[in-house]
């Protein structure tokens, strides 16, 4: 009963229930991505960069391994660092730490909530057996779209899509599996309509005009 409620054996049900998966993952993505963008100010933020920190969490060796890259960007005449994720599909293929050293001339948009922040020292923590100095993410300004000296490094698209992809990741990719793993158990791939299908077992069963000797 329960394989049944999840995996339904009409093909209407099964196509309504997938749908519903993949509508709902639409849904997410687009009001998370209209929310942020609602949330960034219209001016851009630039500076000269003299300082980056550079750390990364998670996954292996390699781009795409599920590592995260987090780079802590200081600007001359602020007091709070800018934080540049490297965090998702969105983001990472767009650019690596080659794109931007210290001296460059960097300008991206940020929240129009964190404008009044950009003075406030962001708050330090020691961090490893060695004890470094890290500053908190929390306490760090996210940077929306980064460009180099005048060239574009990162769209501003891309990182609010990023960041939108990544808040409703737990329930998105459940909800994309749970579409793909549906369709295989009714139709392997292969029979999309009953119709279908029941042509198939009469082939094979040799019970229709097109019966299969076996």
């Amino acid at each position: 009963m329960l394989f049944n409620l999840f995996f339904p054996p009409s093909y209407p049900r099964m196509y309504l229930q997938c749908g519903g998966a993949v509508l709902l993952i639409l849904l997410l993505f687009n009001y998370e991505t209209i929310s942020i963008r609602k949330q960034l100010s219209p001016n851009l933020v630039h500076g000269k960069i003299i300082d980056i920190k550079v750390g990364s969490k998670g996954g292996g060796v390699g781009k795409y391994s599920g590592r995260s890259t987090y780079y802590h960007i200081q600007l001359d005449g602020y007091r709070k660092n800018f934080l540049l994720e490297d965090a998702s599909v969105f983001e990472n293929w767009q650019f690596s730490s080659n794109d931007f050293k210290v001296g460059d001339i960097a300008s991206f948009k940020i929240k129009a909530s964190d404008e009044k922040n950009l003075q406030t020292p962001t708050i330090y923590e020691k961090v490893g057996q060695q004890q470094v100095l890290w500053p908190q993410e929390s306490s760090s300004v996210k940077v929306y779209g980064l460009n180099i000296n005048g060239k574009s490094v990162l769209s501003e698209g891309s990182t609010v899509r990023g960041q939108s992809y990544n808040t409703w990741f737990w329930v998105m990719l459940p909800l994309f599996i749970y579409t793909v793993f549906c369709l295989f158990v009714r139709t392997r791939f292969t029979y999309w309509t009953q119709a279908s299908q029941d042509r198939y077992y009469e082939k094979l069963l040799g019970t229709g005009p097109n019966r299969k000797n076996i």
